[in-house]
This record gives structure tokens, C-alpha cells and sequence, in this order.
């Protein structure tokens, strides 16, 4: 079944429920006279009572008791709050009436060109984030592309984790709005010192989903990662930084070699997952960066704890492929070359890996071995 079909069903299923709510109201109304009518709800009182939601259903029963007292900050905020709580890549149906809501406000704001009913940045950059949580994709909805239409004007106004999370959701929302991009890229390039962990990894995992090099923006990650502490740096955070300048072809030399120094020399390499020890070897091997002791450190930390048995069918193959680059290009030492071999002697013990994933990983393995 297609998303939009299935989109669709779950609109269709969420109006018939309420509609049949409604007629069962109406219809018990005349005969219980004693029934008090929902009392109403400040506009404090509602914003309250949104940030101590904790649960979806909490926050669907609000907007369905209260929905006519909802502004528009109240119907940014119900989007966020969904966007922070939901564990599901699902539109739910329910939301499709107050991003309905937000986008008529922002429809009509951007034809009066009234600074006094605009959107401000924070709260596009919210509801923008909180559509890409929810999946409210521009197939389904017209929210995406109105959010981003009034957020041209408002660039120079957004903070950095409002920036980080504009890219982020542009990527996820595959959005192809470049010249947004490009803006908001620009201007979190100047703003690197006051980004996070978080705001680097998101912005350059962004670009790189996108495959939308921009150079002022990673030269600008690559000094300010100089400045960083990276043996206490989150070890996601890294990689994906890392992985969008590998998924542009963008290099860093003093970045890249500083943090193949610093991994090559950590005594925490347990603490990394499959996903990161293969991303960060994937990486370095994609950009044809040489540091051989990371390799060497990678293979070490993978064959002599046995860590091959955690790998899923891709992370697999990514890391198979990358020590299959250095090696064909006769970048690591025999040392490594060994700790390859017991890697791939450890492939078949991975049960994750289907037949057609292991044929491909001894496809790699054989073309390393004739011309490693």
C-alpha cells in the first residue's frame, strides 16, 4: 500500500470517528440536561497545558476540546510537542486540521505583507522541524512549502538551533528550495562558535543527505572542529560530521587528520556502535584520506573483541568496502591487512547478513585480495 493510500485510510478512518462522536453528543444532549458544557481555557492556562502534555493522545484531546481558542503560537507549539513525543515516522491524522489551521495564518500573512501577522523565526523553524518529525510531507501537505516560502525573510533573524533545525528538516522533508539552503547555510556558517554538537552534526548530516556541497559551511565545521575537544565529543555527532563531508567530497586536511589521530589513539573505541565504527572508516575511504593507524585501530577494535557479530548487512558492506579502498590503493601496511582478512574470515558468523549480502561482501573481499 503506497503512503499516500495509506495517508488517505487514516484521514478518512479519523473524520468518520469524529463525526460519529459528534452525533452521539448531540444525540444523549437533550436527555442529559445535567451535563456541564467544557469550561474554556485562558491563553496561559492552554500554553501550560500543552509543555505538560506527555503523551500524544494528551495533546490530541486537547486540540479536540479546545481547538477554537488555539493562536497560532498554540498550534506551533501542538506541532512541536507531537514532533518531540512521536516515536512514529507517521503523519498522525488528527494533525492534519491544526497544520490546516497554521497554514491559512501563514498564507494570509505573507499576502497582506503585514509585519503584525507575520510568523516569526522561531516559530517557522519549529513548525518546519515539527513537519519533518511527523512526516507531513509537501506531497500530503502545503505546510512545508508555506513555512519555507515566509522563512526567506526571516534568515537573518534565526538563532542557531533554529538554523540547524531549518536544514535538518529541509533534508528530511526533501525540500527543494535551494536558495533557502543556501541562505541558511550561509548565514550558520558565521555562527559555528555558537553551534553545538548537535547543531554541527545536523546541519552537515543535512548537507549530505542532499548531496549539496557548500564549502563555507564545512570550512568553517573543519576550523571550528580544530578548536574542539574530540576525544569528548559525542561519538554520533562526529561521525555524521564526518560523513557529510565524505558524502560531498569535501576535505579537510587538518580536521580530518587531527581526528583520525585522535580515534587511532582512543582507548573508548568499545563505547562506539557498529554504525560508527563502519561510518567513520566509510568516510575516510570515500574522501581517500590515508591515515593507516586509524584503519589499523578500527581492525584491531573489530577482530580482537569479537565486534563483527553486531554489524547489520550495511554497516557490514561499508566497512568491507572501505578497508578494500585503502587496501587496493596500497595505503595500509601488511599489519592491516591482516586484521582485514580476519574480518573477513569473521563475515560468516554475522547471521544479520542475508545470502545476497554476503555474496556481495566476498565480491569486495576477492577484488581486495587480487589487487590488495
Amino acid at each position: 500500500v503506497s503512503p499516500f493510500f495509506r495517508h488517505s485510510i487514516q484521514n478518512a478512518m479519523f473524520w468518520a470517528a469524529r463525526v460519529h462522536r459528534q452525533v452521539r453528543l448531540f444525540a444523549n444532549g437533550s436527555s442529559n440536561k445535567r451535563r456541564r458544557p467544557q469550561r474554556e481555557l485562558s491563553a496561559k492556562q492552554l500554553t501550560g497545558c500543552l509543555a505538560k502534555s506527555h503523551k500524544i493522545s494528551e495533546l490530541r484531546d486537547l486540540w479536540g476540546h479546545f481547538h477554537l481558542e488555539f493562536d497560532q503560537l498554540h498550534v506551533v507549539t501542538l506541532l512541536h510537542r507531537s514532533g518531540t513525543l512521536s516515536a512514529s515516522v507517521n503523519c498522525f491524522p488528527w494533525l492534519i486540521e491544526p497544520a490546516a489551521k497554521l497554514q491559512e495564518h501563514v498564507q494570509s500573512a505573507i499576502a497582506a505583507e503585514d509585519s503584525s501577522k507575520s510568523v516569526t523565526a522561531r516559530e517557522l523553524c519549529s513548525a518546519l522541524w515539527a513537519c519533518a518529525k511527523i512526516q507531513l510531507l509537501p506531497d500530503h501537505h502545503q505546510l512545508p512549502m508555506f513555512l519555507a516560502k515566509s522563512l526567506h525573510q526571516r534568515v537573518g533573524d534565526c538563532k542557531p538551533q533554529e538554523l540547524a533545525n531549518a536544514v535538518w528538516a529541509i533534508a528530511r522533508l526533501e525540500l527543494k528550495d535551494w536558495t533557502l539552503l543556501e541562505d541558511l547555510c550561509s548565514e550558520a556558517a558565521e555562527r559555528t562558535p555558537e553551534m553545538s554538537s548537535q547543531h554541527l552534526a545536523n546541519v552537515s548530516w543535512a548537507l549530505g543527505r542532499l548531496s549539496r556541497p557548500h564549502d563555507v559551511w564545512f570550512r568553517s565545521v573543519g576550523e571550528q572542529m580544530l578548536n574542539k575537544d574530540l576525544t569528548n565529543f559525542p561519538v554520533r555527532h562526529l561521525v555524521n560530521i564526518t560523513w557529510g563531508f565524505a558524502r560531498v567530497g569535501v576535505v579537510h586536511s587538518r580536521f580530518l587528520e587531527e581526528l583520525g589521530s585522535s580515534v587511532a589513539n582512543s582507548n573508548s573505541l568499545a563505547k562506539w556502535g557498529a554504525q560508527d565504527l563502519s561510518g567513520l572508516a566509510w568516510s575516510f575511504a570515500s574522501l581517500e584520506v590515508v591515515h593507516a593507524s586509524l584503519f589499523k585501530r578500527i581492525g584491531k577494535e573489530i577482530t580482537e573483541n569479537n565486534r563483527l557479530e553486531t554489524f547489520g548487512p550495511q554497516e557490514m558492506q561499508n566497512l568491507i568496502w572501505a578497508f578494500a579502498i585503502m587496501t587496493r590503493a596500497g595505503h595500509l601496511t601488511e599489519d592491516v591487512s591482516d586484521s582485514l582478512s580476519l574480518t573477513a574470515s569473521a563475515v560468516p558468523r554475522n547471521r544479520r547478513a542475508s545470502s545476497a549480502e554476503m555474496q556481495r561482501a566476498d565480491n569486495v573481499m576477492e577484488k581486495a585480495a587480487v589487487t590488495g
